[in-house]
């Protein structure tokens, strides 16, 4: 199961980095241990196909955008991906995300130094549909 992983993940970094540009979605929530995770999801391009993945669930001990920032560097950095072909960012909203100053997305925008387009959280609602009964 872990070699499956370890391919999903090398497969995931070598399409970010062939990519010309990638966008990330951001989403901080606490789990039912009162455990704090940021989840980074990757949409990039890669042969003629467009992947939307997971790309990391961070544990965070805190929840100040100075850490989300830095882990998301971090992460990026271990593999080697160039964080200047980011354009995107989707986030929740949390001032921690989208301060004007210094918040998480002004912060990657310093960091790359440029303006990044920034979306606020797209929610899409599921709808179920149920068979009829005959």
């Amino acid at each position: 199961m872990s070699d499956l992983a370890e391919n999903v993940t090398t497969k995931q970094t070598n399409g970010l980095k062939q990519s010309h540009v990638f966008s990330v979605a951001l989403d901080e929530s606490t789990d039912v241990n009162d455990a704090s995770r940021l989840a980074v999801v990757a949409r990039y391009h890669e042969n003629n196909h467009i992947y939307e993945e997971l790309s990391c669930l961070l544990p965070l001990h805190d929840t100040t955008k100075a850490e989300f920032c830095v882990h998301l560097l971090v992460i990026f950095s271990k593999q080697d991906i160039d964080l200047n072909k980011l354009f995107c960012v989707t986030t929740d909203g949390d001032a921690a995300m989208i301060g004007k100053k210094k918040g998480l997305v002004k912060l990657l925008e310093n960091h790359v130094q440029r303006k990044l387009l920034s979306f606020h959280c797209i929610y899409t609602r599921r709808v179920y549909l149920q068979r009829p009964h005959l």
